[in-house]
């Protein structure tokens, strides 16, 4: 089973991603973890790799290619990221949603178990305006590339509201699903 998590900011993708993996007992890929190859081979930052990405379409061409090639070596993984069940139509597609009141306060809790300091809590709306505009930037993107908004209902086998919820609550309502539609034992 091969499943796939999109979702909006600070929604929970990567810390859901990982536990339902972990629960799963499958391997977790992300496409962060992509970009992030990409820009160390590349020498860059990985907000100079995404500055590139806006410019161009070689770099989503890359992910691409990178996330075909391991649905076609691997059968058995979560992969956290924005299209990759529009490149892996036989996976398992979830959505994760965060609220905007949500997604400020996942960010300003971020901040604070960083150490990054008190005083950057404050400042969780800015960050929260500067993550939004790259999401418009990616939408903007998919759109002109491929002719879609991932944040579509109708994409899904499931959509999952986070606001307020603990990772395992998350993890245990994606799991119960698994196991209503089959994917899993009961």
């Amino acid at each position: 089973m091969i499943i796939t998590l999109a979702g909006n900011v600070a929604s929970g993708k990567s810390t859901v991603g990982k536990a339902l993996a972990e629960k799963l007992k499958i391997k977790h890929h992300s496409s962060g973890d992509f970009m992030r190859k990409i820009a160390k081979e590349e020498g860059i930052t990985l907000h100079e790799l995404g500055e590139k990405a806006e410019k161009s379409i070689q770099i989503d061409r890359m992910i691409d290619e990178m996330t075909i090639k391991l649905s076609k070596k691997k059968d058995n993984f979560l992969m956290d990221s924005r299209l990759a069940w529009y490149f892996i139509p036989n996976s398992v597609k979830i959505y994760l949603y965060a609220g905007k009141r949500e997604q400020i306060r996942r960010i300003g809790k971020d901040l604070k178990d960083n150490k990054r300091g008190e005083e950057n809590i404050k400042h969780a709306k800015e960050i929260l305006k500067s993550v939004e505009k790259r999401e418009n930037s990616e939408r903007t993107r998919y759109m002109k590339y491929y002719g879609i908004d991932y944040h579509q209902k109708h994409f899904y086998d499931f959509w999952q509201n986070t606001n307020g919820k603990t990772v395992t609550q998350c993890v245990n309502e994606i799991v119960a699903f698994l196991k209503k539609k089959g994917h899993l034992k009961k």
